[in-house]
């Protein structure tokens, strides 16, 4: 028989077991009505799913960007419903880790890190008595998605399954626009955070990030075929009216950063291609801007682009506004620079996982949570990379953003490839990570599912397909003619990416 099978089989026994013995508890507790009903109903076909976990990677999505629409816009499910994905996250994630303990799977550098990071937070939650409820929210917060990204990594998906995800996420962008203008009908510009398509209320920012990631997929095919395709302009137009209609600033500020990245190393090689893509791209983004803001009642001189260069008058403000109780951006980071100051082991090994996490969920409460909680700076109001440092301290923050610098560097394998389609995974992989660590500056990037949703399981897909196409270590003739201690060309810059 073969090992997978029993391994598998070995995991649902156990599992069913342990789902068994919680219904049945569950049973006696009347006000566990509502949960017994959701893990009767939801847990068995997700137990299914993990015999196809490729169709389960699937399904994840389809949930994040499904269920909270569905309990906020039509009250067609219980807010338990949203638990779902994250019991399915940590069914893929066992399996994994099970096949990888029966394969003997040698770590890669990535994965090496990720078992450093999760080591470092029960290091900082030991080290300052985090107690269990607020240890197990900040762990699901800071984690699920880090170990989604494992699990997607290990599930040997073949370039066909990634082209076919990336056309799903284009479907769910796509379908964005009714649903936004739906809801845009019903509250037209007095209330922006209620124009969130199917990602639920709070994922206006996250629908943002959802849509920039295909937006840099399309100008990476544009570089790739060295021609600018007026259908990927159009997509990029229908794309960008969500965040007209939801009020996402960011979205707009960050286009010219994310060419300027983009098109870094092909500005030389291509100029005419760059410059028309460049000014394309300016223009629709102009233009959106202002056709944004002058329409709504929102000021010209508040439109995003004109933001980037306003910016440190824009941060004064926010540090004069907190003495009247309004508590933004600027506020946050002079903030948690003054708290790390004042106190520098906690500004170096944060105050622990989960010490600053709000959760109704976990019951959390602390003497931490409470300080932030005054200056609206927990886990699900303030940046992301903010939330990391109260946590994880500076250290914290360095170990996470190397993790996301040691996705980049992936891409060089795919950018060296002879392969176009597998130069613009590597374009998108690049960009999507900046995208995503930018983020982090701007909103809860790292809090979030809406957010969440639409990087970690692309970014294992692309990073897998770089480890597949990575050449294989023994040396070549050329290699072993070589002066010693050199390295071949394209054995340095595999070296280099891992």
């Amino acid at each position: 028989m073969n090992k997978d099978n029993i391994i598998f089989g070995l995991f649902t026994a156990v599992f069913l077991v342990l789902y068994a013995a919680s219904a049945f508890s569950l049973l006696s507790d009347t006000t566990g009505s509502r949960l017994f009903y959701m893990l009767t109903t939801g847990v068995p076909p997700m137990v299914a799913l993990l015999l196809f976990p490729r169709a389960g990677l699937v399904v994840v999505l389809l949930l994040v960007c499904s269920v909270r629409w569905m309990y906020d816009w039509f009250e067609l499910l219980p807010r338990e419903a949203t638990w779902l994905s994250d019991i399915l996250i940590m069914m893929l994630v066992l399996r994994t880790v099970l096949f990888m303990v029966a394969r003997r799977v040698t770590l890669i550098k990535i994965e090496r890190l990720i078992v450093v990071l999760l080591a470092y937070a029960v290091f900082t939650s030991v080290l300052n008595g985090v107690d269990k409820n607020s240890l197990a929210a900040g762990s699901r917060f800071a984690f699920r998605y880090i170990m989604l990204f494992l699990a997607a990594y290990h599930l040997n998906l073949t370039p066909r399954f990634l082209k076919g995800y990336i056309f799903l996420i284009f479907g769910i962008a796509l379908f964005q626009l009714p649903v936004v203008l739906a809801q845009f009908q019903k509250v037209h510009w007095s209330d922006p955070d209620a124009v969130y398509g199917t990602l639920g209320r709070g994922g206006t920012t996250g629908m943002g990030l959802f849509l920039i990631v295909l937006v840099a997929y399309l100008v990476s095919r544009m570089l790739e075929e060295s021609r600018v395709r007026i259908s990927y302009l159009a997509l990029i137009v229908l794309m960008s009216i969500p965040p007209i209609l939801g009020g996402i600033k960011f979205f707009f500020m960050f286009i010219p950063l994310l060419l300027a990245v983009m098109v870094r190393k092909t500005l030389f090689r291509k100029p005419v291609l760059v410059a028309g893509l460049f000014i394309g791209v300016v223009c629709l983004a102009l233009g959106l801007n202002y056709f944004a803001f002058a329409t709504s009642r929102a000021k010209v001189s508040r439109q995003p682009l004109m933001i980037l260069f306003d910016l440190p008058r824009y941060f004064r403000h926010d540090i004069q506004v907190a003495e009247y109780g309004q508590f933004d951006r600027g506020f946050h980071y002079s903030q948690a620079i003054r708290l790390g100051l004042a106190d520098p082991v906690s500004g170096l090994f944060g105050h622990g996982m989960g010490s600053n996490t709000a959760s109704a969920v976990f019951n959390t409460s602390s003497s931490t949570l409470s300080m932030f909680a005054q200056w609206n700076m927990t886990s699900l109001g303030t940046m992301g990379v903010i939330w990391l440092y109260t946590e994880y301290g500076l250290c914290g923050v360095i170990l996470f953003f190397y993790l996301l610098w040691l996705m980049f560097r992936r891409a060089k394998i795919l950018l060296a490839s002879e392969n176009r389609e597998e130069r613009i995974y590597g374009r998108t992989l690049e960009a999507i990570v900046v995208i995503y660590a930018v983020w982090n500056f701007y909103g809860p990037a790292w809090q979030l599912d809406s957010i969440n949703i639409g990087f970690w399981p692309l970014a294992a897909l692309l990073v897998r397909l770089s480890y597949s196409k990575e050449p294989k270590r023994e040396p070549s003739p050329a290699a072993s003619e070589a002066v010693p201690g050199e390295l071949h060309p394209h054995a340095a810059l595999t070296a280099a990416a891992r």
